[in-house]
């Protein structure tokens, strides 16, 4: 269950066409919202407590009154939600975190290889000592040439230029509506360029993978 806030969970509801489940509390609400395996939650304080009630007033106003629906499939089993990502049913969550030291004033790749077919949905990454013009792309790579176009190819780059923020140690999670297959013996790489002068960057990503059967 990741902890996220109100308007990320939102996204993510919309974008999965999901009811929204809560539970209401006397100066808060405990909102969750769970598609298969990839589930997240928030608390949204009440007016009387609230530095600012327009979550409150969102939430009222245009999701309470379609949640809490319960959901079951042919055989009566209840399930959590109306419409899974496109192609997914039967994925099994197959989540997986890198991690690597950024040397300052650089651009530096972060390799990962898929030794099976995996899914990929998302991705968060955490960050220490980060700088304010520092930016990152996600690339797909075919780093050992199995496809025969030339070794290191970039297949697909799905985030260019990236901005990051500085306010904070983790950003995301960022989570796509559908999954983009990424097959075997091709690497997802993240490009991590610094623009610190002074300090080396804490890098840390997790992988929103899954697999098929």
């Amino acid at each position: 269950m990741f902890k996220v806030e109100w308007t990320e969970l939102k996204t993510f509801i919309d974008a999965r066409q999901i009811a929204v489940q809560y539970v209401q509390f006397s100066t808060k609400y405990l909102v969750l919202a769970i598609d298969g395996p990839l589930s997240f939650s928030t608390l949204i304080e009440k007016l009387e407590t609230a530095p600012d009630p327009s979550d409150q007033k969102d939430f009222e106003d245009n999701y309470k009154a379609a949640g809490n629906q319960s959901y079951t499939d042919s055989t009566g089993i209840q399930l959590s939600r109306q419409k899974a990502f496109a192609n997914t049913d039967g994925l099994k969550f197959r989540g997986t975190g890198i991690a690597a030291t950024i040397t300052k004033d650089t651009s530096q790749n972060v390799d990962y290889k898929l030794t099976e077919d995996r899914y990929l949905n998302g991705v968060e990454i955490f960050l220490k000592n980060q700088e304010w013009a520092d930016t990152i792309k996600l690339q797909i790579v075919d780093v050992d040439n199995i496809l025969g176009y030339g070794a290191g190819l970039v297949l697909d780059e799905f985030g260019t230029d990236w901005n990051i923020a500085t306010d904070t140690e983790r950003q995301g999670p960022y989570i796509l509506p559908y999954p983009a297959l990424v097959v075997k013996d091709l690497y997802i790489r993240v490009v991590y360029t610094s623009t610190g002068a002074t300090t080396d960057v804490d890098f840390k990503c997790n992988l929103f993978l899954h697999k098929k059967p």
